[in-house]
């Protein structure tokens, strides 16, 4: 699935991007210099009694959003948390098990067990009898007017008693720009936690962009994330100067996405493997979904076998 074999090394912080807006190819030069800006310049701020430090506002560019995932070994970052997070939003679920099936965190924030802000699968990608999804109205328009300012997807939740919820979204819009024959993408977030958040938004969002490419026959452009409050936490810090204090390593490019009309299969797959059943790989033909769903299933070997132990 990926092209390119992660290349670790060191280097200095370029000195022209010691403020919050800069451009990298890849994630884990985001996320370090996201670390090393927040720790040299951020202010203490305590949200709901909360320690963290923070850049107001924090903006930055990924050139290449292929190469999406963490490979910076103190971040521990998990491969198939961020397939099955992926996943869980294509197939438009709020089901807070399927998430804490990778992710026992998740539990924190469920409702009723079910994901009440950071759904951002089911706002755009569920429709009813009476309104497309905000997804297929989105491709539609740029079908009619590749130069559109209006494809704008709204992550927000509306309804019920949403901000006093243990969740609320961090993800408020993303917006697809095509220009120069390419599909860039845009991100705006209320809030973002370096450590834990950034990495899997970026990843997400980003196969969200390419989605949107392969539908709309078009490559991949830039993907730009604009967040009103970049943070750390204080319980953080430590791993933070970890990450910064570790070789560094870039990022690997994942390969070109996989034929989106088989991803109903591989949703149905995703869940035969977390529920222990067998799936049924049949109609699925693209070596990138194959070797997604093996690291699923790599997942699932070995949670079988902690908990037998």
């Amino acid at each position: 699935m990926q092209s390119d074999r992660p290349q670790h090394h060191r280097r200095k912080m370029p000195n022209d991007q010691t403020e919050a807006h800069a451009s990298f190819s890849n994630v884990d030069d985001v996320q370090r210099w996201a670390i090393a800006s927040i720790l040299k310049l951020g202010k203490r701020v305590a949200p709901r009694g909360m320690g963290t430090i923070e850049l107001a506002p924090f903006t930055f560019t990924l050139s290449n959003p292929r190469r999406r995932c963490t490979e910076q070994p103190e971040r521990r970052w998990s491969k198939a948390l961020a397939f099955g997070e992926f996943l869980w939003h294509a197939a438009a679920s709020d089901d807070a098990a399927a998430l804490e099936y990778y992710a026992r965190p998740w539990a924190e924030f469920a409702v009723d067990g079910r994901i009440l802000g950071s759904c951002y699968g089911k706002s755009i990608f569920e429709q009813t009898w009476q309104r497309k999804s905000q997804w297929s109205r989105l491709i539609n328009l740029l079908k009619s007017d590749p130069h559109s300012r209006r494809a704008v997807l709204d992550f927000r939740v509306s309804g019920g008693d949403v901000l006093n919820s243990p969740d609320i979204a961090c993800v408020s819009s993303l917006q697809f720009l095509i220009r120069d024959g390419r599909l860039n993408a845009l991100a705006v977030l209320r809030s973002n936690d370096v450590i834990w958040g950034l990495p899997y938004d970026l990843f997400v969002l980003t196969m969200f962009q390419e989605m949107a490419a392969q539908e709309l026959g078009l490559d991949v452009g830039w993907y730009n994330h604009h967040v009103a409050s970049m943070h750390i936490y204080e319980r953080h810090i430590d791993l933070a100067r970890q990450i910064l204090a570790g070789a560094e390593f870039a990022s690997s490019e994942m390969q070109p996405l996989g034929d989106i009309s088989e991803l109903p299969d591989v949703i149905s797959a995703e869940r035969d493997i977390r529920n222990g059943s067998v799936p049924d790989l049949s109609r699925i033909t693209s070596k990138y979904w194959l070797e997604m769903i093996g690291v699923l299933m790599d997942f699932q070997g070995k949670k079988q076998a902690q908990s037998s132990a």
